[in-house]
């Protein structure tokens, strides 16, 4: 619970506050704003802007209440409600003096989760939201596209590179398997030459020494 009532709190104030307990700057920023204030007591007005922004505070602080104790949980219910809802977002990126760019949110998502977060879209804001989502987002979607095609065209490139690496090692291996058989054998067969006249050599040195006596 925070108080400020009595004290004299600036629009820019405000807006921060509002930042604080929801950052629409980026998902990651969003998930990452504050969680745990439940409730705030600010100096309220009549004026139509004002009244927005703290309807939007009161919302996030809600949300907050909704999930205490569950910060993963809180993250993707304001995810959900502020990210992937085009009102909803701009709305909070003029309050909070962020740039707004609804093609910018696919990028921040991982490729293999994109299926499910659309099929969230569709069923949590209607497919009204969902349209724009990827009408705002074709780009994005053929980008990514373009970037899985890549990926597989360089994967197949280094499954080849690695036949072909294979392929070489096997036939430098089988060539120096053949030339060191071919000098092993050879010497084999100088050793054995070698060793047999030497033996010879005792041989005939013996039979001098059992002559001398």
């Amino acid at each position: 619970h925070l108080r400020l009532e009595g004290n004299r709190v600036s629009d820019e104030g405000r807006s921060a506050f509002l930042k604080l307990l929801c950052d629409v700057s980026s998902i990651k920023n969003t998930c990452n704003s504050n969680h745990t204030l439940r409730s705030i007591e600010l100096p309220r007005s009549l004026d139509p802007e004002l009244a927005l922004m703290f309807n939007y505070i009161d919302i996030a602080m809600i949300t907050n209440k909704a999930y205490v104790g569950n910060a993963r949980a809180v993250s993707r219910a304001k995810v959900v409600e502020t990210q992937l809802c085009s009102y909803t977002r701009m709305e909070l990126s003029r309050l909070q003096l962020v740039e707004c760019r609804y093609n910018s949110i696919l990028p921040q998502i991982e490729p293999v989760l994109l299926p499910n977060v659309l099929a969230m879209v569709g069923d949590v804001h209607g497919q009204s939201e969902l349209y724009r989502m990827l009408n705002a987002a074709v780009s994005d979607l053929a980008s990514i596209v373009n970037k899985k095609t890549a990926l597989k065209e360089r994967m197949t490139d280094n499954e080849s590179r690695i036949l072909s690496l294979n392929t070489e090692y096997a036939r430098e291996k089988s060539a120096l398997l053949v030339e060191y058989e071919r000098r092993l054998a050879a010497l084999s067969v100088g050793n054995l030459h070698q060793t047999a006249a030497l033996a010879a050599e005792n041989s005939k040195l013996q039979k001098e020494l059992e002559y001398i006596g």
